[in-house]
């Protein structure tokens, strides 16, 4: 938004080249329901902001009477399917560490090769 309109100081001029619509818009909110999609999660607010901002962009990335996504705009975006990430086994081998041989990095201290919920190499607290 930029400065109110001097006629009516009770609004606010909406700034359509701000960076949320060209940036948060399509590697943020698309990314964000498209993964939502992947893993089976609803995400209608995602999908109703959106909406709402594609109506002040030349572009449009979900269709606003049924919520899908046009598929033909994902390449256009951030989105996992864009690029063939379509389960949640490949979302999760994309968001894995590794080098370009598939090898773990020994220094990650993220993923240590199993999926506990406890990381790897953490001592339990001696109570």
């Amino acid at each position: 938004m930029i400065a109110p309109d001097a006629e009516k100081p009770d609004r606010v001029i909406l700034n359509v080249n701000a960076r949320f619509f060209w940036e948060d818009v399509p590697f943020g909110l698309v990314i964000l329901k498209d993964i939502g999609r992947i893993l089976g999660v609803p995400t209608p607010h995602c999908t109703k902001q959106i909406v709402w901002h594609q109506k002040f962009m030349p572009v449009q990335y979900v269709n606003p009477e049924t919520g899908d996504f046009i598929e033909a705009m994902l390449k256009e975006t951030g989105a996992p399917s864009a690029y063939g990430i379509d389960t949640p086994e490949k979302l999760v081998e994309t968001s894995l560490s590794t080098d370009k041989a598939g090898s773990k990095f020994p220094g990650d201290i993220f993923f240590q090769g199993n999926f506990s919920s406890k990381p790897a190499n953490v001592e339990e607290p001696k109570l």
